[in-house]
This record gives C-alpha cells, sequence and structure tokens, in this order.
C-alpha cells in the first residue's frame, strides 16, 4: 500500500469487506482503459475493490497532476460503475462507522 491513508482505509474494509481485494495492474478484471484529452490510452487500476458491496474506492490524500481529470474522465467512461472517491472527510466519516 502507497500510504498511511490506503493502510487506514483497508483496517475500514476489514471490518466491513473481509474478502476485499486490492487490485495491482495487470488484473484485468479491475484495470480499466481510458482515453484522456489528449486521444491517448491509459490504464487505470483502483486501489480497492469490495466484493461485498460490488464497489471500488480510490483514496486521493491530494490530487497530483492531472489525477481530478483522470478521474472525471474514468467515471465518465465506466458511468455503470460504482467508483467513489475517499479524500481525508470521507475517510474519517469511514473511520467513525467502526469505532
Amino acid at each position: 500500500m502507497q500510504g498511511t491513508w490506503e493502510i487506514r482505509f483497508a483496517k475500514v474494509l476489514d471490518l466491513i469487506d473481509p474478502n476485499w481485494v486490492r487490485p495491482t495492474s495487470g488484473m484485468d478484471s479491475h484495470t480499466f482503459e481510458w482515453v484522456d484529452d489528449e486521444n491517448v490510452k491509459h490504464n487505470y487500476t483502483p486501489d480497492f475493490y469490495s466484493p461485498l458491496l460490488n464497489k471500488y474506492f480510490e483514496i486521493k490524500g491530494y490530487w497530483w497532476g492531472n489525477d481530478k481529470r483522470k478521474m472525471e474522465l474514468v467515471m465518465e467512461i465506466y458511468s455503470d460503475t460504482n467508483i467513489e472517491i475517499v479524500r481525508k472527510k470521507e475517510l474519517i466519516q469511514y473511520e467513525k462507522l467502526i469505532n
């Protein structure tokens, strides 16, 4: 995991859905192809997937570079896929649920 926020969220998921998955690049069922504004293809793999909730979670402590636009495009292309952006505010709310 890449940071303390991801570790904190993993602890939340441990209680909500012990069968959660940490997708890695190349896991085809959890990797999404998207095209940027310059028509360049990319792959996006979310931080977490909960089979119980049928939901992906992307942990965002800070939005670096073009991350916001990337997520807008991914969520637009895959509008039928449940992807939640978890920022500090949402992380704290989730932690309150389990404490």
